[in-house]
């Protein structure tokens, strides 16, 4: 079930990390190794980025075409061609 007000669930379950595109269509959620990528308006997931190691934080730039991940051990660097 939703929390009161909540327009619309996308994930459940525990996350390190949740960014929105700078146009607001896409949710950039980590949890575990992967980034998982929803399409906020209809709530379907996109793409799942499996990097293999745990995430710890992670950042769109201005334009939406780039994220940059930071892990335990490594940051990566994922162009647009991903998500």
């Amino acid at each position: 079930s939703q929390p009161a007000g909540a327009v619309r669930t996308l994930f459940t379950g525990a996350s390190e990390d949740a960014r929105f595109s700078p146009d607001g269509t896409k949710l950039y959620v980590s949890a575990g190794t992967a980034i998982t990528v929803y399409d906020v308006a209809s709530g379907s997931e996109i793409n799942r980025i499996e990097l293999g190691e745990p995430i710890g934080a992670m950042d769109i730039s201005a334009d939406g075409q780039k994220l940059v991940v930071l892990a335990t051990q490594t940051a990566f660097f994922v162009g647009s061609g991903y998500y």
